[in-house]
């Protein structure tokens, strides 16, 4: 086993003098320093540096709080009694303690990747189905005008990201670490599972779909939770919530572009389309609205579904501004 290197007073001294920039000569004592695992705390000396701003330590505060806390809990005699025959004895002790603090706070900050760097992925109002995939091997597919930010590489404690808008999430299943989505309004804590998430739904409240597995959702506040099941919807703020079996089969239509209608009305055909393809659909006749349709539409474009709506019901459209407007013939 390698003998671990043990420093003079004065060896402490050059150390100290080195790291606060005081000495930018590279005696022998710092680089066998270096080279003993002392590059490590420089990096870490660094990252706390630049986490915490401008402000610089003060070492003879620091020993000075020291110095109190062991007279507190009576492991020393008061420092009154104390004389030291170097003042810089007291500046390489308080040294070595920051060292020694900045060395396991360092390797905390590392390993818990606190200063790892985020990404910030965005879809425009005619893009969607942007899948974006995470360092722990997730998936997050995106809808339009909606927008996810996560650090490049999760934690050890649990992995957390941000989401506006609309998003269908499939989450790798790691024990002891959860998954975390803020909302915005509410937050969402999962272990595995699939669900899609709206923010904010047109009544300002998150709305969680489970497809698989079981989640949790919390108003922002936290005074109200839901815990969600396969199937199960879930809406909730900081002044409501409830949950309900799903049953509108074109719920996620968005995502898997397949629409399916048995005898549905064209009313809520349309309200789907506007959902699904972000289209708006007008009708010259009311009555238009009451017809009922039955077909499956498996990646078509919208002005296919269109075009197959009017064929089945003998109807025209024309469209002026993005919008169809559709009429008898």
């Amino acid at each position: 086993m390698k003998k671990k290197k043990t420093y003079k007073n004065s060896e402490w001294q050059q150390i100290a003098s080195h790291f606060s920039g005081e000495n930018d000569n590279k005696s022998e004592t710092i680089t066998s320093f270096l080279d003993n695992k002392g590059l490590k705390i420089k990096k870490y000396w660094k990252n706390m540096k630049n986490s915490r701003g401008e402000e610089k330590a003060n070492v003879d505060k620091a020993w000075g709080h020291l110095i109190n806390r062991l007279e507190e809990d009576k492991l020393i005699i008061s420092k009154k009694e104390i004389k030291f025959k170097s003042p810089y004895l007291l500046r390489i002790a308080a040294a070595v303690i920051i060292l020694t603090t900045l060395t396991f706070t360092g390797k905390y900050i590392i390993s818990n990747h606190f200063l790892s760097p985020k990404s910030v992925i965005a879809t425009s109002s005619v893009e969607k189905n942007k899948i974006v995939e995470l360092s722990d091997g997730s998936f997050i597919t995106l809808n339009r005008d909606s927008k996810v930010s996560f650090p490049d590489k999760f934690n050890n404690r649990r992995r957390k990201v941000k989401l506006t808008g609309e998003a269908f999430f499939e989450i790798n299943p790691y024990v002891n670490r959860p998954f975390i989505i803020d909302a915005g309004n509410g937050k969402v804590t999962v272990l595995g599972t699939s669900f899609n998430i709206i923010t904010n739904n047109s009544k300002n409240e998150v709305e969680v779909l489970v497809a698989s597995g079981k989640v949790l959702v919390e108003s922002k506040d936290g005074t109200r939770s839901l815990t969600l099941e396969p199937g199960k919807l879930g809406v909730i703020n900081n002044n409501t919530s409830s949950s309900m079996i799903n049953t509108d089969i074109n719920y996620l239509a968005w995502n898997t572009e397949i629409l399916t209608y048995e005898g549905t009305r064209l009313e809520d055909v349309f309200s789907d389309l506007q959902r699904a393809y972000n289209i708006s659909v007008e009708v010259y006749n009311n009555d238009i609205l009451n017809r009922q349709l039955t077909s499956k539409f498996d990646n078509e474009s919208a002005e296919t579904i269109i075009r197959a709506i009017c064929l089945s019901f003998n109807l025209e459209f024309e469209k002026k501004n993005g919008i169809y407007y559709l009429s008898n013939l």
